[in-house]
């Protein structure tokens, strides 16, 4: 669980699900062409020049305020509804073997998304205008993730660049690998998208209808000496999509009584929308009037990336009148008891000696 707690804030008109930004970039020129001349096992690489790069700012991190990341999805793809471009493969001063690629390296904040990723591969002379569009979904867990979380430091590089290659194996010519659009006069268009999917945290409540994040619990008089046990509603509070919510821990604060025994939490996830029972039992262990201050712990549900998830403290007081019973074990009376009964024994035996004197 993360160890950054927040005290209970909510947006209740937030709703969560995707936040997704989309970019596109031209190149132009429009052609680029790379030539490999020999069956060294070495590319060569021709690379495109962006109008208008990915760069630093060209995407945002994902807030954890926002909620908690489930997962992040970057995609890129040429463009084929306008001006489309074309990868071909061809040869010069004889024949020669090898394949020719269009590829794209995409880094964000730091992270390397796609490296030398190809829309698309020839291995003979010929020609295509279909290129797949490449998608990569990062999940929780996956160390790439913590790029694009804001985590309050500067972030790292962002940049992509595009490039032709050839890669000549064998023959006596010369390999040449060539991208160019439809029409020369217009650029060829990259489409970027990042995407964050993401379900709001959790609300810890102690009331099922508002944000209530402080409760108290008095017992009246119990008898020193003995246990008594309390049973409180807990509440994660109604919205859609929202995280689970689970019970960690309850710590005291403060005070000296009455002193905590046990305690369970509700088992398994509380669901948005529902409620679970946290049930404790205490020892009065001092008299008069005593009185504590217990942090209840919870945390967001254990899905998504952890540095994304919140904690949530209620504070539960709990109250007592702690008396002492004075009656003796196994009902002997007090000697003051029996005092008063002897006098009033001689009493009666007096007032029957005066009515038989009468009589």
């Amino acid at each position: 669980m993360n160890n950054k707690t927040r005290l209970l804030a909510l947006a209740i008109a937030m709703i969560g699900a995707t936040s997704a930004h989309a970019i596109q970039v031209p190149l132009f020129p429009p052609q680029v062409t790379a030539t490999d001349s020999s069956a060294d096992g070495v590319a060569v690489e021709a690379m495109f020049s962006p109008l208008l790069p990915i760069g630093d700012g060209s995407f945002s991190r994902f807030d954890p305020a926002t909620g908690v990341l489930k997962s992040i999805v970057a995609s890129v793809a040429p463009r084929t509804d306008t001006n489309p471009p074309k990868l071909t493969q061809s040869t010069l001063s004889g024949p020669a073997e090898g394949t020719s690629s269009f590829n794209v390296t995409w880094k964000a904040f730091g992270g390397t998304i796609f490296d030398r990723a190809s829309f698309a591969t020839l291995t003979a002379p010929s020609s295509v205008e279909s290129f797949a569009s490449l998608s990569r979904s990062i999940q929780g867990g996956d160390p790439l993730g913590s790029f694009f979380i804001d985590n309050g430091q500067a972030a790292g590089e962002s940049s992509a660049s595009y490039a032709v290659t050839a890669n000549k194996t064998a023959g006596i010519g010369e390999l040449v690998s060539t991208v160019e659009s439809i029409r020369s006069d217009l650029p060829i268009f990259i489409d970027h998208e990042l995407r964050y999917e993401f379900a709001p945290h959790a609300a810890a409540s102690f009331a099922g209808d508002q944000a209530l994040d402080a409760s108290r619990f008095d017992a009246g008089k119990v008898k020193l000496g003995t246990l008594f046990t309390i049973e409180i509603d807990i509440f994660n509070l109604a919205l859609v999509d929202r995280v689970g919510l689970d019970f960690d821990s309850v710590e005291l604060i403060s005070g000296t009584g009455p002193k905590l025994d046990s305690a369970t939490g509700f088992s398994g996830v509380l669901q948005q929308g529902s409620s679970g029972k946290f049930r404790a039992s205490f020892l009065a262990d001092s008299l008069g009037l005593q009185e504590s201050l217990f942090a209840l712990r919870f945390s967001d549900e254990d899905i998504g990336f952890e540095s994304t998830r919140y904690s949530y403290t209620l504070g539960l007081t709990v109250a007592a009148d702690v008396y002492q019973d004075t009656t003796p074990p196994n009902g002997v009376p007090e000697p003051g008891v029996l005092a008063l009964l002897g006098i009033g024994l001689v009493g009666l035996a007096a007032r029957r000696r005066r009515t038989g004197g009468r009589g």
